[in-house]
């Protein structure tokens, strides 16, 4: 088994093929592209030992090791969800080999797996490998990642939505159009760098957001916002009213769904609800093209008026 484990210490060209033909899929998790743990490395976790464990080309799992100690890359701060690297299909062999490489070669004492979705084919084979195993496993609750459900139009959306939410969002699109003309612009590649800036100053016009973003971290997003937008992975809007930008989001596009990484609004123009506004604009654009809008980790209140249902993070810890 250990012949067919091979371990990579940085994020090399050859590592990059691996990792690519593995993410290739349009449907592949924005958490799971190789560009994004690269830059998270390269800014975060160059203190840390990389050891990227390749499982015969079909899985990988990327990981940092403090001591005896070791978590996957990425923090929970800007990654919502934390997986193996994987194809199509996850392999409960190659998964319970790679837990066991940890302990018995690596000689990790303690493994922790953070932003684990709770009903995950990840978090079922991270149990029954453990438990086969013989390793002590413990779980706590994370976090919440709401989404949204979004196969039909979006009058069959507002119909789902319960009277009250549904009455709401009428209302305040009624209010916003009376503000003057509405236009939500997309950002091409060549105007990211202009307007990543506008996007960065109405993020943090909310003070815990403001406190969140400093420089490393608005390092790491300009890095992921570009390279997700020149790939076509990604995209930046803003809401105009009257060609004044006011609200502001970035989504991750699959095939399939968008996850909304981060977003911001201009406080002045509150009464207009301009920030909530701008997701129902996204989801009135999106309806029936896409299934589902993932509003990834955090329990705001917002998520939920707009009908978004819950799901669990979870960190799971192996061994001492």
């Amino acid at each position: 088994m250990t012949q067919m484990i091979s371990i990579y210490h940085d994020f090399s060209s050859d590592l990059k093929a691996v990792w690519d033909n593995l993410t290739s899929d349009s449907d592949s998790s924005p958490f799971l592209k190789f560009f994004l743990h690269k830059s998270w490395y390269e800014l975060f976790g160059e203190s840390k030992t990389l050891a990227v464990l390749n499982h015969s080309g079909d899985l990988l799992m990327p990981l940092v090791l403090d001591n005896q100690n070791a978590e996957m890359t990425g923090g929970q701060d800007l990654f919502d969800y934390h997986d193996f690297i994987y194809k199509k299909e996850l392999d409960s062999k190659k998964v319970k080999e790679v837990i066991d490489y940890c302990f018995s070669d690596l000689e990790v004492k303690n493994l922790k797996f953070k932003s684990i979705v709770e009903e995950s084919l990840t978090h079922k084979l991270i149990i029954s490998s453990c438990n086969e195993l013989g390793l002590r496993v413990s779980s706590s609750h994370e976090d919440l990642s709401p989404y949204l459900d979004l196969k039909h139009s979006f009058d069959d959306y507002l119909m789902n939505l319960n009277k009250k939410n549904r009455h709401e969002i009428r209302r305040k699109m009624k209010r916003l159009k009376s503000a003057g003309n509405i236009l939500i612009k997309q950002c091409s590649k060549n105007e990211v760098s202009d307007w990543i800036e506008i996007f960065f100053k109405l993020m943090t016009q909310n003070p815990e957001k403001e406190t969140f973003l400093n420089d490393t971290r608005k390092s790491f997003m300009k890095n992921i916002i570009s390279n997700s937008i020149e790939n076509q992975f990604g995209e930046l809007n803003f809401l105009l009213i009257n060609e004044k930008p006011v609200a502001t989001t970035f989504f991750f596009k699959q095939k399939s769904k968008l996850s909304v990484y981060n977003s911001g609004y201009d406080s002045s123009f509150s009464s207009y609800s301009v920030g909530l506004m701008n997701h129902v604009y996204n989801i009135s654009n999106y309806s029936g093209i896409i299934s589902e809008i993932d509003f990834l980790r955090g329990s705001e209140d917002y998520k939920f008026r707009i009908g978004c249902i819950s799901r669990n993070l979870l960190t799971l810890s192996v061994g001492d």
